[in-house]
């Protein structure tokens, strides 16, 4: 399985990088990547879509639709190229200086690629060998502990692989968007557990780091600059701890910010091309979560203002044309753009909005639901949030927070915003008072007017970042999760990107007149601080190995090296490497399975200081699991089927539904230290009631029962009137 897996990936990955060949021809490498990624995500995220709702989620299945998919796009796409009004219509488009988005900070021409000069080719070797070693020595050779990740990130994974079918209610969470679990479903769907789930992130950083090149690159930056920020964006607690497990917040920000690059793409081209793209990205961006909605609205406003922009450039553009056509021609690539954005959006990620509705009538279920209260506990929710907490300890909270999780560079850049916006409006009135000196004037207007949409955005996720829920804290009046930092980062992860994006184009826009030395100093500057943050980063993690890490990445990065100079002076080792991997990569997935398979039960006893797990291996069990934390209940082959209530709503409710789903065991744990806690009263209630009879597990923390469907109900009630009337006499 693990050789066809293989070979399907890379075959889609392929058709991807044709694909982008073909509808761009004159890309850089970083514009290549950025494409093929999400074009591989797109393709991956449809075919599961469309099996999944169908009630066919199985490899067999989605497999083909996947290759099905990929030929399809590359033959619309060829056909669409062939069309002699689209390349006279795309020529006209193709003029690089026609909106001056792109324009090089010292000459005003456009900025071409830099070749990826030795030293950023080596950066990213390095940086790609460091996270090689991470993924693999803290991902594929652990388990998993993140406690979003073992609450319903790798539970909805398995909940749709043991029905087949992504409308399945057995996890408390099941209406929920899932993009980042639905793209982890690929690693794991044909294998016999999900010791691949830590390749999930892959993909998006892949995304994350090309989008924000490509995004800092239209917007002026050159050299070394783009990849410092991308860098930089990438060098945070968040996206280290999100890099081996299946959390979603580096999603958001890496949808968020490919939409962007391809906003920018579209209004300097004005290919249909970018502006299918675009609503891809968006789509997707829609459906990683319901916190992402916000997001979401603030690309769709940065959109329409520049698309506004556009579409006027169009309109009043001169033409040699006769004037029937001319207007025909101007409809015509004012309107198609978006209307395959909108149609793509609508495909990539409306599927969890209309499953929702089909199923409980409401799009964003629980929300406008009567369950609402039963979902959130917690009664006022803008008490959670950094706009509605009234606490005088939140302002110094929260730039601890911002300094611990992420790092100077991103403290710097969100203290930064105001002045960073007076920047960009000054040199926006400036240029706008100069517009009719020379065409020079008017392209940086343009420019400026692309940065000043840009500081726009920037506010727009400031606001969403400070209404955001459950950000400041999830107990009333702890604060808990802004004194732990890593909720207020993880949700403000795209502010944050934005922020830093920002502070480097509107800065190199003011230092732009310095010396080629004093731009030089500057920049090794930035790069050391760089390098301060990812090692401020390095020293405070404490829960991965970053020995083993680094020794791994080192050989990976030496193995890859030589494998390149190898295939550059052997052209036939290029079909000896292909044929390799084939061996290679199903050996290794056979290692990560034996080591999944045998730590799986050890580790999350010590997780759970018990050894209940390691007694769910007699057989094939169903369990009530009356925790958050569920994943550890489906074992390592997810040979046990599991049902998680929303709510714990008495011992009677627990009975009839280990009725209706057949289950034989009840598991519940211990949340005395929490003030709202959804599964407290059963600790106590099952251990009560004959019906469920408690098995030793050696844990103070965790109890088990076994439930016995053929108990005397009528025995039951008597049992405990009996126990009651002792209870009274005692006191």
């Amino acid at each position: 399985m693990a050789g066809l897996w293989l070979m399907v990936t890379w075959l889609v990955a392929w058709s991807a990088l044709r694909l982008c060949k073909q509808a761009f021809p004159d890309h850089s490498l970083s514009a290549d990547i950025l494409v093929t990624t999400v074009l591989t995500v797109g393709i991956i995220h449809l075919s599961l879509v469309l099996m999944g709702a169908a009630g066919l989620l199985n490899a067999w299945a989605v497999w083909p639709v996947a290759v099905l998919f990929a030929g399809l796009s590359r033959i619309v796409v060829r056909r669409v190229r062939e069309r002699p009004a689209d390349t006279r219509r795309r020529g006209q488009c193709d003029r690089s200086d026609e909106l001056g988005f792109v324009a090089s900070s010292t000459t005003g021409q456009i900025a071409k690629p830099d070749g990826y000069a030795v030293w950023t080719m080596v950066i990213w070797w390095i940086a790609t060998s460091a996270y090689a070693g991470h993924v693999i020595g803290n991902g594929l050779l652990a388990f998993p502990e993140d406690w979003d990740t073992l609450m319903y990130h790798l539970p909805f994974i398995d909940f749709w692989i043991q029905s087949g079918s992504l409308t399945t209610m057995q996890s408390a969470r099941w209406s929920t968007p899932a993009t980042g679990e639905l793209i982890g479903a690929w690693f794991v769907l044909p294998f016999s557990g999900d010791f691949l789930a830590p390749l999930t992130n892959v993909p998006i950083f892949i995304l994350l780091a090309s989008g924000v090149v490509e995004l800092t690159r239209r917007l002026g930056l050159s050299g070394l600059w783009p990849h410092l920020v991308a860098i930089a964006c990438l060098a945070t607690h968040v996206t280290f701890r999100q890099s081996v497990d299946v959390s979603n917040d580096v999603a958001v920000a890496a949808f968020f910010l490919g939409g962007l690059a391809f906003t920018l793409r579209y209004l300097q081209s004005g290919r249909v091309a970018d502006a299918c793209l675009f609503g891809i990205c968006f789509g997707l961006l829609c459906g990683v979560k319901y916190f992402a909605l916000g997001y979401a609205a603030v690309l769709l406003g940065m959109w329409g203002l520049l698309c506004l922009f556009r579409l006027s450039q169009i309109w009043f553009r001169r033409s040699t044309e006769s004037g029937e056509h001319r207007i025909a021609d101007r409809w015509r690539e004012a309107l198609v753009p978006q209307v395959m954005a909108a149609a793509l959006a609508l495909l990539f990620g409306g599927y969890w909005y209309l499953r929702n509705w089909w199923m409980t009538g409401y799009p964003l279920y629980p929300k406008g639901s009567p369950d609402m209260s039963e979902r959130i506990l917690y009664e006022d929710l803008s008490n959670t949030t950094i706009l509605g907490n009234g606490d005088p300890a939140v302002p110094d909270l929260l730039i601890e927070a911002v300094w611990k999780m992420a790092g100077p560079l991103h403290l710097a850049a969100m203290a930064a915003i105001p002045a960073v916006m007076i920047s960009a409006s000054l040199m926006l009135l400036f240029a706008f008072r100069h517009r009719k000196i020379d065409e020079q004037r008017a392209t940086d207007f343009r420019s400026r007017s692309a940065q000043f949409v840009l500081i726009v955005g920037v506010i727009g996720c400031g606001c969403v970042w400070v209404i955001t829920p459950m950000l400041v804290e999830d107990q009333p009046g702890t604060l808990n999760h802004l004194r732990w930092g890593y909720g207020p980062v993880r949700y403000g992860l795209t502010f944050l990107s934005m922020s830093l994006i920002t502070m480097f184009v509107v800065g190199q826009g003011l230092v732009r007149k310095l010396p080629v030395r004093a731009n030089t100093i500057i920049a090794l500057v930035v790069g050391g601080v760089v390098v301060l943050q990812v090692g401020m980063l390095a020293t405070r993690v404490v829960r991965f190995d970053l020995i083993a890490a680094g020794l791994i990445g080192a050989n990976f990065g030496l193995a890859s090296l030589m494998i390149r100079v190898v295939s550059s002076r052997f052209r036939r080792f290029e079909v000896a490497k292909n044929v390799l991997a084939l061996f290679l990569v199903p050996g290794a997935v056979f290692l990560f399975s034996q080591h999944w398979h045998e730590g799986f039960d050890e580790h999350f006893n010590r997780y759970d200081n018990t050894n209940a797990h390691s007694q769910l291996n007699d057989k094939s069990h169903r369990i009530i699991v009356l925790s958050n934390r569920v994943y550890p209940f489906f074992g390592s082959q997810r040979q046990n089927h599991v049902l998680q209530p929303m709510l714990y709503y008495g011992k009677d409710a627990v009975a009839a539904s280990c009725e209706a789903f057949g289950a034989d065991l009840v598991v519940t744990r211990v949340d005395n230290h929490k003030s709202l806690a959804r599964y407290r009263a059963s600790w106590d209630d099952l251990a009560a009631d004959p019906r469920f009879d408690e098995i030793e597990t050696g844990s103070e923390r965790l109890k088990l029962f076994r439930y016995y469907a053929d108990f005397n109900v009528a025995k039951s009630a008597e049992f405990s009137q009996t126990i009651s009337s002792e209870q009274k006499r005692a006191n």
